[in-house]
């Protein structure tokens, strides 16, 4: 596997940019893998975290990882898993919320603003170790500006995919740099095309656009040049 630092340096090497790069790679590096995970649920991100019911209480917190839920289990005293808890969305969850009613819970719904997962009944009486286990997708591992990370192998296991929008993002870098720096030599040339076109040539006698260099004047026998 492959060091940070590695990949950047190939990504930015195919991009023809040095390594005073490196920085803007980090960066890139942490809004590629935010952009996947956004897109993707990865297997090499899939994780799980035990809790215990409690009395009366219906709503725990998110592991601090936490990006986006899968299954959610009934677990018992001993920890096997049990029934699976379905997460639905909001308004199903209403619909099947036991507001104060005690025992095994059929839904849960993840609470993105509070950081918690909440239960629509909760345990009844003391001395129950019943609990849940949940499934999610983790947050990938951002990584430091400052370089501290670069030896490091990115927890984000596809490294070809990680390899390839590190490139183009190189490439759509140095094409952004580069626009400007086009952009004037393109008004450059034309301003050197207009002078060229309308002022005098210092080894011409007369102005390059004179009279006698249009097309649409022709000599004539008698008159010299005529407009024909």
């Amino acid at each position: 596997m492959l060091t940070l630092l590695q990949m950047m340096d190939y990504a930015l090497g195919q991009a023809q940019l040095d390594s005073s790069f490196r920085p803007d790679a980090r960066l890139w590096y942490n809004i590629i893998v935010t952009r996947l995970t956004d897109r993707f649920d990865y297997p090499f991100y899939r994780k799980s975290a035990d809790g215990t019911f409690l009395v009366g209480q219906k709503s725990y917190a998110l592991p601090s990882d936490f990006k986006r839920a899968d299954f959610c289990y009934q677990t018992n005293e001993n920890g096997n898993q049990g029934a699976m808890i379905p997460i639905v969305d909001n308004y199903l969850f209403e619909q099947m919320n036991g507001g104060s009613i005690s025992g095994p819970s059929s839904v849960a719904k993840i609470d993105t603003a509070g950081d918690l997962i909440v239960f629509n009944t909760s345990v009844g009486s003391s001395g129950s170790t019943n609990g849940y286990r949940l499934f999610y997708f983790k947050k990938p591992t951002q990584v430091n500006t400052d370089g501290s990370n670069d030896a490091a192998v990115p927890d984000f296991d596809d490294q070809n995919t990680l390899m390839e929008e590190l490139k183009a993002e190189a490439f759509e870098f140095r094409d952004d740099q580069r626009y400007g720096q086009k952009k004037q030599e393109a008004k450059d040339s034309l301003v050197q095309y207009q002078r060229n076109q309308y002022n005098d040539d210092s080894y011409s006698v007369v102005p390059l656009n004179a009279i006698t260099f249009r097309g649409t004047n022709r000599r004539t026998k008698s008159r010299g040049f005529r407009n024909g």
